[in-house]
């Protein structure tokens, strides 16, 4: 038999939080019943196709890939915290990368300095 109590606690289950005015809403909404803001779907998976340009876009342009850190990792979704570690991890190895390598031609450039003769 179904009881006025079991189906509250259901309910209450369903429900999440409007991003917005922080009210109630049931989880599957487009819209907030209280504000009207379109809520977004954070439970949608990210694509091949989007992991892919989030990578490559992180490995271009290394600060960048902060954004979709801080965008992923308090996600429910393990996928989207997976995506948002190893964004992180890539953010940190090219920083370091170009780092050294800008360290390595710094002591290049000034060898090359001192080993051009005087002429002055």
């Amino acid at each position: 038999m179904f009881c006025v109590g079991d189906y509250s606690t259901k309910t209450a289950l369903n429900n999440v939080k409007c991003q917005f005015c922080h009210k109630e809403i049931t989880q599957n909404s487009l819209y907030c019943a209280f504000c009207g803001q379109k809520q977004e779907n954070t439970n949608i998976p990210l694509s091949t196709a989007e992991k892919i340009k989030i990578y490559t876009i992180t490995v271009l342009l290394a600060p960048i890939g902060l954004y979709w850190f801080f965008k992923y990792y308090k996600s429910t979704s393990n996928d989207k915290r997976n995506t948002a570690y190893w964004v992180l991890g890539i953010t940190i190895a090219v920083i370091v990368l170009t780092l050294y390598i800008s360290a390595d031609f710094y002591r290049g450039l000034s060898l090359y300095e001192t080993s051009i003769p005087n002429l002055y």
